[in-house]
């Protein structure tokens, strides 16, 4: 019954976690998990699915060619601006989920997740970030390190963004926010998620685009499609992203080109098939179907 009262206004992936969270309080105060091989939950949760299906309502991806209209509306004189420009290209390049970037207030900052400006260290190449807490790194087992490439000759290019905000904020304390930025009273000011999506928002809606199907995960998403549409290989790009699962393949912005290679690849080798059966039933090891 409560599965049913829930898959009344939540979505069937939504409805598990609720009922998981009625096995938890179960288990906490010592009762068998009342959901385990429990076939009419099953029956049920399976018709919920089948009747409502389970669409992901996933944001749509960034692209190169969105991050350079998105950087027309900016003034990157603006302290604010470059800082916002900057978050929006380590994001993509690095494909990073928000917590690594955005605190959700300023009082919520925590250095131990989230990136500091001594977190990136300047390279030959580049810039080089270690992460040492993430959704696969919980308790510090490892440290990923993650390269940014500079393209000093492109508007996208995630190093001269990054250099340009700490230009612009030579108050920030090395330890603070890596995109914090300097208001108009010269104060140092952290750049938070809320106040990320709300830049995010407007910019989108000065395009003509509509931004609630935008979010952070969407940089995350588009760097990876695009990373994939020019040859990067899925090992490579797990790599990159820290995927421990095979969730990403959920939300990649798979391109025709790559669907079409594989069904030109397919149709090449028709006539090596052909000739190779003939040979087949020249050799009598095999009989055409009457």
């Amino acid at each position: 019954m409560y599965s049913a009262y829930l898959a009344r206004f939540l979505l069937p992936q939504s409805v598990i976690l609720y009922l998981n969270f009625v096995g938890t309080l179960h288990k906490s105060a010592g009762f068998p998990n009342p959901l385990l091989d429990n076939w009419n939950v099953a029956s049920v949760l399976k018709g919920i699915r089948r009747t409502y299906g389970c669409t992901r309502n996933a944001r749509l991806p960034m692209t190169p060619q969105l991050l350079l209209r998105l950087r027309s509306r900016l003034n990157l004189s603006l302290s604010q601006h470059a800082s916002f420009w900057a978050t929006c290209l380590v994001a993509f390049y690095g494909m990073f989920r928000k917590y690594h970037l955005l605190p959700e207030s300023s009082t919520t900052f925590d250095p131990s997740k989230q990136f500091t400006r001594v977190d990136f260290l300047h390279t030959n190449y580049g810039f080089l970030l270690k992460v040492r807490w993430s959704k696969t790194i919980q308790f510090g087992q490892r440290c990923v390190d993650i390269p940014l490439v500079a393209a000093p000759s492109f508007e996208l290019c995630p190093v001269r963004a990054i250099l340009h905000a700490f230009h612009l904020t030579p108050r920030a304390h090395p330890h603070t926010q890596a995109f914090c930025f300097q208001s108009c009273s010269s104060s140092v000011t952290p750049l938070t998620y809320k106040l990320f999506m709300g830049m995010l928002k407007i910019f989108l809606t000065e395009l003509g685009i509509p931004s609630k199907l935008y979010g952070t995960h969407s940089f995350r998403r588009g760097a990876a499609s695009f990373a994939l549409e020019v040859g990067v290989s899925f090992d490579s790009l797990s790599l990159l992203g820290d995927w421990k699962s095979d969730a990403m393949y959920l939300y990649l912005n798979l391109p025709l080109s790559r669907r079409l290679s594989a069904q030109r690849t397919m149709v090449s080798y028709l006539p090596f098939y052909k000739y190779h059966l003939i040979n087949i039933l020249d050799f009598g090891l095999a009989r055409p179907i009457a």
